[in-house]
């Protein structure tokens, strides 16, 4: 009996040792897969940093549910405009936009400051290039011109051109006018006029630009005052 009950305790204590090492190499493995994930996340970080150079930064308007994905940032780096839209810095590479974070602005080795004025010259280039398409539509409602940017990612960011304000007042004539950003691949800029001119204008606007479009931003209007950028309220 004796030796019946010793051979029982070896088998348990040989089994007890088996579900130890399963256990320890099944863990090892999570370990293993955690950091293997963890060093592709880093890996990948650090190429998307390379990738960036001074010529490929960016103003970005975006809404304001894409804030919650970027995370804390340096003053300076995420500016408002109004209606819930705001200014970002991103990246393009070569042909995907992607938005900075803390760690991108670190490494860049610049102040906020000077990433924005270099992220507005190359806006100001992609403008005079014609990477946007900008277009002068001669006859609008009630048979009025409006500007219209279009078919570039940086459509609707062109509402940060720094020349913006002169070129539309000579084009359209007036110094007074309302800036249209329904989604990020268009922007419209016409005469302010009268609320029937402005309710014609959005009326063509929400039916030449669907509601379902992709980064959709708002059907809020905009315009200069005091040289920038706000809300227009009626």
């Amino acid at each position: 009996m004796g030796s019946f009950v010793t051979i029982g305790f070896v088998v348990v204590c040989v089994i007890a040792g088996v579900y130890g090492i399963v256990s320890g190499i099944r863990e090892g493995k999570k370990e293993l897969k955690a950091r293997t994930v963890d060093d592709m996340i880093k890996k990948a970080a650090r190429e998307a940093a390379e990738d960036i150079c001074d010529s490929t930064i960016y103003p970005y308007v975006v809404p304001a549910g894409y804030l919650q994905d970027i995370g804390p940032m340096p003053d300076g780096c995420i500016r408002p405009l109004g209606h819930g839209i705001y200014s970002v810095l991103a990246s393009d590479l070569g042909g995907m936009v992607r938005i900075f974070n803390a760690r991108d602005i670190q490494e860049l080795n610049k102040t906020p400051d000077e990433i924005y004025q270099l992220a507005i010259a190359n806006l100001e280039r992609v403008a005079r290039d014609r990477e946007v398409d900008i277009k002068v539509v001669p006859k609008g409602p009630q048979d009025k011109p409006f500007i219209l940017f279009t078919d570039h990612w940086t459509a609707a960011t062109c509402i940060l051109l720094p020349k913006l304000r002169a070129m539309a007042t000579q084009t359209l004539g007036t110094g007074e006018f309302c800036i249209s950003i329904p989604h990020r691949d268009v922007m419209l800029v016409f005469a302010k006029g009268d609320k029937a001119y402005r309710d014609e204008m959005m009326a063509m606007i929400r039916e030449k630009e669907t509601p379902d479009a992709q980064k959709p931003l708002t059907w809020d209007l905009f315009e200069f005052r005091d040289g920038n950028i706000c809300e227009f309220t009626e």
